[in-house]
């Protein structure tokens, strides 16, 4: 389903109980700077975290950020310094809104040859999306919206890149692609996905939202 090397991976969906929106976020990394990082946990937010000094070999902006914050209506999801704006967009209520003003005039990361594509994602009280940002072949921006049903027992994923391990690392194509969610709780997901991220997997994180009280349950699996 991932690939040998995925970079960053977002899944939306809901559980096979029908009593809870999912969001799972999956961090892999090949080089050191990329795998000197884990996912932290501040109250019901969660952090990518550097954790030791190799993070500043490589470009701590696109290394660190929040990588799921809750806001008023929602909760938002990406692969860098964009979630904190698609938290501040969540007043917009239907998805795709908020993530086409969120992101603006965003472009993909900036690390060349790669140029990582950014992605995003959130669930309202109006449904869920995916977004992708990425650099096409000719040099301009490709921005993918993509209406994400909740449906019982299903998923959608993203990831920033296609799966290959290769220089320079191919983007993510095509449409979000289809998850099977099983009886599962947080841990049995977050192991689940981390167990079939490949050798350069770093950590996982799973979150669970009871859609009539809003608790949440999480779990995340570290290296």
């Amino acid at each position: 389903m991932f690939g040998k090397y995925p970079g960053r991976i977002i899944i939306i969906g809901r559980s096979s109980d029908d009593l809870h929106d999912i969001i799972a976020y999956g961090l892999t990394g090949r080089s050191p700077s990329s795998q000197a990082r884990e996912l932290e946990q501040k109250d019901s937010d969660f952090f990518v975290k550097p954790t030791s000094d190799a993070i500043n070999d490589g470009d701590p902006e696109l290394l660190i950020y929040p990588c799921i914050l809750f806001g008023e209506g929602g909760v938002a999801v990406s692969n860098g310094k964009q979630t904190t704006t698609v938290r501040e967009c969540l007043s917009e209520i239907d998805p795709i809104n908020v993530l086409k003003k969120a992101h603006g005039q965003s472009m993909y990361e900036h690390d060349e040859p790669i140029y990582t594509p950014r992605i995003s994602g959130c669930i309202t009280k109006r449904g869920a999306a995916l977004a992708i940002i990425k650099k096409a072949s000719d040099g301009s921006t490709i921005r993918a919206y993509y209406n994400i049903p909740l449906a019982t027992g299903k998923g959608k994923m993203i990831s920033s890149y296609n799966g290959e391990n290769t220089d320079p690392v191919p983007s993510f194509e095509g449409e979000p692609r289809n998850i099977i969610i099983g009886k599962q709780n947080p841990e049995e997901l977050a192991k689940q996905i981390y167990n079939e991220l490949g050798e350069f997997k770093i950590a996982v994180v799973a979150l669970f939202q009871n859609i009539k009280t809003r608790e949440i349950k999480t779990f995340i699996k570290q290296r």
